[in-house]
C-alpha cells in the first residue's frame, strides 16, 4: 500500500520498483500529494499519475476509505 508525498518522484518510483519486485501495488488515490504553487496544478498532477500508473498496470487504485488490512 503506497501513500506519501512527491507524487511525481517518490510515489511514481516506489510504485514501479515494488511492481518490478513482484508485489501487488495498491496506490491510495487520495493518499499522496505534490508541492505545487496552485492547488489546481497539484490536483491535476496527482490525477495524471493515478491514471498513468493504473493504465500501465503498475498499481490498483483505492480510496483511503476502502483500504483494509487483514491478518
Amino acid at each position: 500500500v503506497i501513500t506519501g508525498l512527491m507524487t511525481n518522484a517518490c510515489i511514481n518510483k516506489n510504485s514501479r520498483a515494488a511492481k518490478e519486485l513482484g508485489y501487488k501495488v495498491i496506490l491510495v488515490r487520495d493518499g499522496h500529494s505534490r508541492d505545487a504553487k496552485e492547488e489546481k496544478q497539484g490536483k491535476e498532477l496527482i490525477e495524471k499519475y493515478n491514471k498513468q500508473l493504473e493504465k500501465e498496470g503498475i498499481v490498483e487504485l483505492m480510496a483511503t476509505k476502502e483500504v483494509r488490512f487483514k491478518e
